[in-house]
């Protein structure tokens, strides 16, 4: 019942962490993996497109994100809540995650100095 669903969505990995592991995984780079939901080549997408472009993938590739997925996504990743998602927007928050677990690694791995 309810609680397993709560002990399950818990454990359950962020749509964002099921798209990079799926990017490293095949060598893709934001930019790639941005411009093949683009196809306009505009560099922004609307909700629609970006809806549109994770349903393709999920039916051409292991990703698998749900509609709960992809709607937590769009929250994320529309910065201004305008709609849309623009890839300078995409890849400054892409930034500020990396910076975030880079500072967490480097606290885990810096140990004190002793004299």
């Amino acid at each position: 019942g309810g609680i397993e669903e709560s002990l399950k969505a818990s454990c359950d990995v962020h749509p964002r962490d099921k798209i990079i592991t799926y990017m490293s995984k095949h060598n893709i780079s934001l930019v790639d993996f941005f411009s093949h939901l683009n196809k306009d080549e505009t560099m922004t997408l609307t909700s629609e497109a970006f809806k549109q472009g994770i349903e393709l993938l999920n039916q051409t590739t292991s990703i698998s994100l749900t509609d709960t997925d992809v709607n937590m996504l769009l929250e994320e990743l529309d910065i201004t809540g305008n709609g849309e998602i623009k890839y300078r927007e995409l890849e400054l928050e892409n930034l500020k995650l990396w910076q975030k677990e880079h500072r967490i690694r480097m606290r885990i791995t810096q140990r004190p100095m002793t004299s």
